[in-house]
């Protein structure tokens, strides 16, 4: 775990931390595998448009509150078995959930 993370978590202020594969230039795919937890949900790539999409959604979702959370582009990703996780992320006025990889 990397020490920045590591005093967020003990320094008691509220925090969300987002873990993106390797980054993109390509447009939004609005289609998001979430992993949590420090272990890596498996490897990809993500468009910088759905980072930000995500970064955005954790100011507005109260369940991303104290979370880690790893991202990946569901096309193309090479995902480890059971890793992916369901977060009802909002966006904007409207709730959004994002499937996971079953």
């Amino acid at each position: 775990m990397d020490r920045a993370e590591e005093r967020l978590r003990g320094s008691g202020l509220p925090y969300t931390i987002v873990r993106p594969g390797r980054l993109t230039d390509e447009d939004a795919t609005h289609d998001v595998l979430v992993g949590e937890g420090g272990t890596a949900i498996g490897s990809g790539s993500i468009p910088r448009a759905d980072v930000a999409r995500i970064l955005v959604a954790t100011l507005l979702t109260p369940e991303a509150r104290d979370r880690t959370f790893e991202i990946l582009s569901r096309a193309g990703a090479r995902i480890a078995p059971g890793a992916t996780i369901t977060v009802p992320w909002r966006f904007g006025t409207t709730a959004w959930t994002l499937p996971d990889a079953r």
